[in-house]
């Protein structure tokens, strides 16, 4: 976690943002370049470390589904719940709010890492959302049951009311580009 804040911050965003490879330490060890198999002389961009941003979800996502399989509530009081919280903190500042009224997350890789850095990945975008809706119903499920440690969390976490209401509009209003007639999910802008 400690490492995941710091890339957040490196990164320009706030909480915390996980890496795509980690080292023991949790710090992001992708290489920014690597030789190029056809010709060692030139290098190759290796993007995912810095754009591929679902990881943090894919984090929150493990953390809920191991509680929700065997309800270790105090992995979720002492450690789950401020990974989750604080990777909703990330998602929250990383979401760019733009004319169409939407927020959007640009310049990104989705699961298909044969398409990078393109904007709006179906992927990235619906776990976002589900990373902030049930980091707040986490606070909910604090502030009812673990009122004390509840208290804590929005202290250290900084969860004003106001940071909690960005969660929810952020979520309500993620760009999500499916066609109404068919169904059909665009797996990122211009697909």
């Amino acid at each position: 976690l400690p490492a995941a804040r710091a890339k957040a911050a490196a990164n320009g965003y706030e909480g915390a943002q996980f890496p795509w490879e980690s080292a023991g330490d949790g710090s992001e060890v992708t290489p920014p370049w690597v030789p190029d198999s056809n010709d060692p002389r030139k290098l190759v961009r290796i993007w995912t470390g810095d754009i591929e941003i679902h990881i943090t979800a894919d984090v929150a996502y493990a953390v809920m589904e191991y509680w929700r399989v065997t309800r270790d509530d105090a992995f979720l009081l002492d450690y789950g719940a401020e990974i989750v919280l604080d990777g909703a903190s990330f998602w929250a500042s990383a979401a760019r709010l733009e004319s169409d009224g939407k927020y959007h997350y640009r310049n990104v890789i989705g699961p298909d890492e044969y398409h990078d850095r393109i904007d709006d990945n179906a992927y990235t975008n619906v776990m976002a959302r589900w990373h902030l809706r049930i980091a707040l119903d986490i606070v909910a499920w604090f502030r009812r049951e673990h009122r004390q440690r509840h208290d804590e969390l929005v202290a250290k976490l900084g969860l004003t009311p106001g940071r909690l209401r960005q969660w929810e509009e952020v979520a309500r209003n993620i760009h999500w580009a499916q066609d109404p007639a068919t169904g059909l999910i665009e797996q990122f802008d211009g697909y």
